[in-house]
């Protein structure tokens, strides 16, 4: 198990400066790096999600169209078998 204890106890140039009143406060870089470009960095996001929104109504879009066009070749050739079937005779 792993436990936390004051960097004091290592460094005694650290012990100097909490005995002084110094302290130290660590936070993540990240919040401070992104602050001020956050809004173009959301706009660019929602971009991103706009092109991929359009580029998957379109492959949806080619493929009703592909099943459309099969569908059409298909009734074309059950009429054609029909009108084969009528012409020979058959019912």
């Amino acid at each position: 198990m792993h436990t936390t204890r004051p960097v004091e106890e290592d460094n005694p140039e650290a012990k100097m400066m909490a005995e002084a009143g110094f302290r130290s406060l660590v936070v993540p870089l990240h919040a401070d790096h992104v602050r001020s470009i956050r809004p173009t960095l959301l706009l660019m996001q929602a971009g991103v999600f706009f092109l991929l929104l359009i580029g998957a109504v379109n492959l949806i879009n080619l493929f009703l169209i592909r099943a459309s066009d099969r569908a059409k070749e298909w009734r074309s050739a059950n009429q054609w078998e029909r009108a084969e079937g009528m012409s020979l005779g058959k019912s």
